[in-house]
């Protein structure tokens, strides 16, 4: 089934439960794309060119959603692997919508609730020393 932007149910619910930017769903589609292969957050950043800590937290975050694995305790090398098969068959579907409807689902990305711009924003705030008043 899918939505009147022809961007299918369970795609919108992947995205809206585990994606919040369209840098970390561009890193899980380069890794997926190119598994087994593994990478560092350096050559992925090379592909991405963002910066390297960004890239590196988009890497951890797709790790703890069960959708990359770490290639050896500790280092920030990562494989596709998700966690079972039908989070597998998901993302291929979200990679498949992604090359057929990259707006719609793009526009999805950045319509998900205010509190990742509340997250966002709350980042520039300037927040005073206790102490010091």
């Amino acid at each position: 089934m899918s939505n009147p932007s022809g961007v299918p149910d369970e795609v919108i619910a992947f995205v809206s439960a585990h994606i919040r930017s369209v840098e970390q769903l561009e890193i899980l589609l380069l890794v997926r794309e190119s598994a087994p292969r593994a990478w560092s957050v350096h050559e992925a950043n090379a592909v991405i060119r963002s910066s390297e800590e960004s890239v590196a937290a988009k890497l951890r975050t797709l790790a703890e959603l069960g959708l990359l694995s770490r290639r050896a305790p500790g280092e920030d090398v990562f494989a596709f692997a998700p966690r079972d098969a039908e989070l597998a068959a998901c993302v291929d579907r979200v990679a498949e919508t992604y090359r057929d409807r990259r707006t719609s689902i793009i526009e999805l990305i950045y319509s998900q609730p205010e509190q990742t711009l509340k997250s966002f924003s709350d980042a520039f705030l300037v927040r005073k020393d206790k102490k010091n008043g």
